[in-house]
This record gives C-alpha cells, structure tokens and sequence, in this order.
C-alpha cells in the first residue's frame, strides 16, 4: 500500500491522480495541500483524503504519508522535490521537474541521496506518430535519445 499525499490541487490533480490513487487496491490518499483550507477540505470531502492541509511541511512530517504527488505551479516544483526527498518521501512531479538543467540534477541527486523514487508525470495524446516519424526520419531533438519509453494507458 502506497499512502500518498497531493500538493496542488488543481485539474489534473482532480480528475486524473486523485482518482486514479482512490481505484488502485494498493494507494490510499493521506493528505492533501492547498494554500486555500476551504479548498483543501473541498478537494479531500471529494476523494476520500484523510487529512486537507494548508501546509507542505505538516505534509511531508507526516509519517503516515509515503510518496507525494506534486502539482503546483512549475517554479516551484524542484523545490519540492529536494524537500519531499529530503523527508524520506518518494515523488511524482508534474512536468517539467525544473526550470533548469541545474535545479534538475539537484532534484534527481537529493532524491538518488535519499534513496526515494522520483517519477515525471508527463502526457502527450497521439505522441507516438510524432516519436516514430522523427525517429525514422534521423530528427537530432528524439533520434539521438538514448531511451525512449513511452506507456499509453486508458482507464477501462
């Protein structure tokens, strides 16, 4: 069982992860943050959250909280990521991880020193026609990729 919290509560959070963590047999969803209360609580009434909260730190204290889902504006995502790590927890972020190379690798390196995993979620719909055209036709910006992997999935 993975206990998640979600920090951003905006659409995607609302209508694609925070369901998707409430189907799964093994997610559960801890706590949520939003710079809103009403909202948060809102946002928890809706899926099921046990706990609605204003703030990112009271999340990440929480030891009944194992990996974070972060959504909140992009600026503020490699911060997140450091802090989330920095707390033991595993994370998806929402693209981009950062807004630079450099707040990247800081990112990818606090996860790697904590030994948390750390996901990019990242959706682009009919992608693959794009991928396998730029491919075939030697396109520098995807053909020298080392690794390409890409999941399409739809809920049932």
């Amino acid at each position: 069982m993975v206990r998640w919290g979600i920090i951003g509560l905006g659409g995607i959070a609302d209508t694609e992860i925070a369901p998707a963590i409430t189907a799964s047999p093994r997610g559960e969803l801890r706590g949520v943050v939003s710079r809103d209360q009403g909202r948060a609580e809102a946002f928890a009434g809706r899926h099921g959250a046990a706990r609605a909260l204003t703030s990112f730190g009271e999340l990440l204290a929480d030891p009944g909280v194992d990996a974070v889902y972060v959504a909140t504006p992009n600026a503020l995502h490699a911060e997140q990521v450091v802090a989330a790590a920095a707390a033991g927890k595993h994370v998806m972020c929402d693209k981009p991880l950062a807004l630079s190379v450099a707040d990247a690798r800081r990112a990818v390196a606090a996860c790697e020193e904590a030994a948390v995993g750390l996901g990019i979620t990242y959706r682009v719909l009919r992608s693959w026609g794009f991928t396998s055209h730029s491919i075939a036709n030697k396109r520098p910006s995807v053909s020298n990729a080392p690794v390409i992997l890409s999941t399409l999935s739809r809920p049932p």
